[in-house]
C-alpha cells in the first residue's frame, strides 16, 4: 500500500511538478463587527487586577486594522503551516476562549507565553517576559517575581507587572475561564510592587512556579493580557480583534474562511519579549497557512510554497526531498525524522467501561499485535519503541529508563507471574528494517540501536493472550471472540476512535495498523475517524472505548512533575459523563481506586519537593512501576516527528548537526527559533 501510494505521489509531482500553485491569495477578512466596546461597569472590571493606586485609566480597544494591501514578497515572508485543520474561530484571538486554537502563531510569536520558556535540548528554563527566574522564601509559599523594563505592546503601550497582575486575577476572578479552579487551588493572592515587580502566595508549597507561570514543554496556558483594553470586556467572550500582541510579531490580516493568517515582525521587537530573550526575529513577516490534504501539502514543498511543514508520512517527505534539493528533515538521512518528541502515540482505553477496565483485558491486547510488524507499518521502523508511562526521550532513557527496564526485565509480572516484556525486540526491529528497506547497521553499538528504536517492548505471544480472555470469561466460537456471558455474549467489536491522518499521521496510523491486528485475531473492531476538538469532547466526558492519542507525555527535565498531576485521584476523579482532563479521562480511579490512591500518594508526596531535591528520582521511579501496573494503553513509539523544511528562502532551522532546539515549530519556542532563522 505505502508502494502505491508512493508511486501515486511520484505520477503526481510528474504531472504537477511545473503548475503554478496556489498563487491567487484568498480575499482577506474584514474587521469583525464586535470589535470590543468598554463594558458598562468598568469599575468592577478594573479592580479586578487588585493594583491599588498604581493603575491608570484603560484605554478603547484597539483600532480596527488598516485595509490589507496583499502579501509581501515571497522572499520576505516564511511560510509555515499550523497545528490542525482549518482554523476553527476565524478572527478571534482570545487565548482563554475554550474552542481557540493557539498553534496559529498565538503562543509561537504574539501572545509570547508566559514569564519564562524552556529550552526542549537542554532542559534549561529561560527568563522571557521575566528578567530572572522567580525568588522564593523558604517553604516555597512565596515567589517576587521580575518582570523586563521597557517592554511595550504593540499599540505601543507599556507592558509591566501591572499586567501579569490583572491577568493572574482575571483569571482568578472569572469562572467561565479554563484554569479558574486550578489557580483558585493553587494560589492565594498576586500583590503588585512596583511596575517591575510583584509577589505571587500560594495556599501550600508550591515548588514549580515557572512551569505554571511559564512554559512546561509545549507551551503554556498563562498568557499575560493589556490591562488597559481587557479590563473593559468580559474575558470569556471577547474575541479580542485585532490582537494587541506582546512578542515580536503583530497581526496583519487573517482569511474569513480560517486558511491562512499572516503577521508582520514589529518594529519595536527589541522591546518584546522575544527581543530581550533571544535577539531580532529573521523572517520580516511569518504566514501561518494549512494546504490541505497530503498530495497538497506534497506539492506545496516541492514548489516552494511552504518553508516549514508539521507532521508528513515517511512515504510524502520521500517524494518531497526526491523532488527538491532544498528539502530536509532533521537528520539528512536514516531515520530522517527527530524521534524525541515530549508525547508518545499510541491507544488508550478507557478503564471505566466494561471490559476495559479488566488488566487482563488490556495486556490480552497489548499480547495480540504483532508488534514489529507494527512499527513496519507506520513509518517503515523509524520510530523509538516507548511502552512506558513517559515517553522515551533521551533525557528520561539516560537518567531513568535504562534502568527501569532493568525492573521491567527481572520483576514485572501480570497474572499468574508472566513477564510480559521482549528485552530482544531492539535487536529483532533493526533486523526487520535492514532486511525491508536495506538500511545497513553493521557496526551499530546497543547503544546506537537503542537510541534508534528503543530499549525494548511488549512481547506478541498470542497463547498467553488467549488465557487471558479465557480467563476472563471471552470465548472463542467459530474463530470469532465473543463477550462473557455476563456482557451479553455478542461478538466482541471494539470501538476505536481516532485522528484523521492529514491531523495526526503517527497516531491515525498506530491505531489503524493496531485495530488491523485485533480484526485479524477474531476481534471485531469499528473505526471512527474525528478531528481533535470532537474527540477531546468525546473523551473528556468518557463517551469512548478506545482512542489514538497522545497523553503520554513529559518534559525535558528531570522532573516530569507536572505532566503526571493528572493521576491525582485526590484531585481528578470523574465519573463517565463528568469532563475530566488529561490522564484522569481514562478513568482509573473506577477501575482500580486502591492502585490510583498508590499513584497519587507519590504525586502528592512529588508536589511539595523543589525539582533540584534528589529525593525525587526515587519517587519518579515509583510513580513509572505503578502507572506500568495500571497499564492504560498501548503506548507505541515516543513522538516521531517527520517535519520538513525547505531551505529554499530561509536557513538556520534546527538540526540534529545543530540542534540548538528540537523542531517543534508549532510549540512556543518557535519564537526563539525565529530569531536563528536567515535568508538563503
Amino acid at each position: 500500500m505505502k508502494r502505491l501510494y508512493l508511486m501515486v505521489c511520484a505520477l503526481l509531482v510528474g504531472v504537477l511538478i511545473f503548475a503554478a500553485c496556489g498563487d491567487a491569495a484568498p480575499p482577506p477578512a474584514a474587521p469583525p463587527a464586535d470589535a470590543p466596546a468598554p463594558a458598562a461597569d468598568t469599575a468592577d472590571a478594573a479592580d479586578t487586577a487588585d493594583a491599588g493606586d498604581t493603575a491608570e485609566a484603560p484605554a478603547d480597544a484597539a483600532a480596527p486594522p488598516a485595509a490589507f494591501a496583499g502579501f509581501p514578497p515571497r522572499e520576505m515572508m516564511l511560510i509555515t503551516e499550523p497545528d490542525g485543520d482549518v482554523h476553527p474561530l476565524p478572527g478571534n484571538f482570545n487565548s482563554y476562549f475554550i474552542g481557540s486554537p493557539a498553534s496559529w502563531g498565538g503562543h509561537q510569536i504574539l501572545w509570547d507565553r508566559g514569564l519564562w520558556d524552556v529550552n526542549t535540548m537542554t532542559g534549561e528554563t529561560i527568563p522571557t517576559m521575566a528578567e530572572t527566574l522567580p525568588v522564593p522564601n523558604a517553604d516555597f509559599t512565596e515567589w517576587t517575581i521580575t518582570i523586563r523594563d521597557g517592554l511595550r505592546w504593540s499599540d505601543g503601550e507599556p507592558l509591566t507587572a501591572y499586567d501579569v497582575v490583572f491577568t493572574m486575577n482575571m483569571i482568578m476572578s472569572n469562572e467561565g475561564l479554563i484554569d479558574y479552579n486550578l489557580y483558585n487551588s493553587i494560589f492565594s493572592e498576586v500583590e503588585l510592587v512596583n511596575d517591575t515587580t510583584l509577589i505571587v502566595r500560594t495556599h501550600n508549597p508550591f515548588p514549580r512556579l515557572t512551569t505554571q507561570l511559564g512554559v512546561n514543554m509545549w507551551g503554556t496556558g498563562f498568557n499575560v493580557v493589556p490591562a488597559h483594553i481587557w479590563a473593559y470586556v468580559d474575558p470569556t467572550n471577547f474575541t479580542n480583534y485585532p490582537p494587541v500582541s506582546a512578542g515580536a510579531y503583530e497581526y496583519v490580516a487573517h482569511d474569513p474562511l480560517g486558511t491562512w493568517i499572516l503577521y508582520r515582525r514589529r518594529d519595536d521587537w527589541q522591546d518584546t519579549p522575544t527581543g530581550r530573550a533571544w535577539g531580532m526575529p529573521g523572517p520580516p513577516y511569518i504566514q501561518y497557512r494549512i494546504f490541505g490534504t497530503g498530495e497538497a501539502r506534497v506539492m506545496a514543498m516541492i514548489n516552494n510554497e511552504v518553508d516549514v511543514m508539521n507532521e508528513v508520512s515517511i512515504e510524502e517527505f520521500q517524494v518531497m526531498a526526491a523532488n527538491n534539493p532544498n528539502v530536509r528533515g532533521w537528520y539528512p538521512d536514516f531515520p530522517w525524522a527527530n524521534i524525541d518528541d515530549a508525547c508518545g502515540k499510541g491507544i488508550m482505553f478507557n478503564l471505566g467501561v466494561e471490559p476495559f477496565n479488566n488488566p487482563d483485558v488490556r495486556w490480552a491486547l497489548t499480547l495480540i499485535p504483532d508488534h514489529i510488524e507494527v512499527t513496519m507499518n507506520i513509518f517503515e521502523g523509524v520510530g523509538r519503541m516507548s511502552p512506558f508511562p513517559i515517553p522515551a526521550l533521551n533525557i528520561h532513557m539516560d537518567n531513568y529508563l535504562r534502568e527501569f527496564v532493568g525492573w521491567l526485565e527481572n520483576d514485572f509480572t501480570i497474572t499468574n507471574g508472566y513477564n510480559p516484556w521482549n528485552p530482544n525486540f531492539t535487536q529483532e526491529v533493526a533486523a526487520a528494517v535492514s532486511a525491508e528497506f536495506g538500511h545497513d547497521f553493521t557496526g551499530y553499538t546497543t547503544a546506537q540501536l537503542e537510541d534508534i528504536f528503543g530499549l525494548g517492548y511488549w512481547r506478541t505471544d498470542h497463547e498467553k493472550a488467549i488465557s487471558l480472555l479465557e480467563g476472563a470469561g471471552f470465548t472463542n466460537q467459530g474463530g470469532t471472540w465473543h463477550l462473557p456471558d455476563e456482557l451479553g455474549g455478542d461478538p466482541w467489536v471494539i470501538d476505536v476512535m481516532l485522528h484523521p491522518e492529514e491531523g495526526s499521521m503517527h497516531a491515525h496510523r498506530s491505531a489503524r495498523v493496531i485495530a488491523d491486528q485485533w480484526s485479524r485475531f477474531g476481534i471485531g473492531t469499528n473505526i471512527t475517524v474525528l478531528h481533535g476538538a470532537d474527540i477531546g469532547e468525546r473523551v473528556d466526558h468518557g463517551d469512548f472505548q478506545t482512542v489514538s492519542t497522545w497523553p503520554w507525555c513529559a518534559r525535558y527535565g528531570l522532573d516530569f512533575w507536572v505532566n503526571i498531576q493528572g493521576w491525582n485521584s485526590d484531585v481528578f476523579s470523574f465519573e463517565i459523563g463528568e469532563r475530566a482532563t488529561g490522564i484522569s479521562a481514562y478513568r482509573l480511579p473506577q477501575a482500580n481506586p486502591e492502585l490510583s490512591a498508590r499513584i497519587s500518594a507519590v504525586i502528592q508526596q512529588l508536589a511539595v519537593l523543589p525539582p533540584t531535591d534528589p529525593a525525587i528520582r526515587d519517587l519518579h521511579m515509583e510513580f513509572l512501576r505503578l502507572a506500568t501496573e495500571a497499564h492504560q494503553g498501548i503506548q507505541v513509539h515516543a513522538g516521531i516527528k517527520m517535519v520538513p523544511v525547505n531551505e529554499t528562502y530561509w536557513t538556520g532551522f534546527p538540526t540534529a548537526e545543530n540542534p540548538y532546539e528540537g523542531p517543534w515549530w508549532w510549540w512556543s519556542l518557535f519564537s526563539g527559533i525565529t530569531t536563528n532563522i536567515v535568508p538563503n
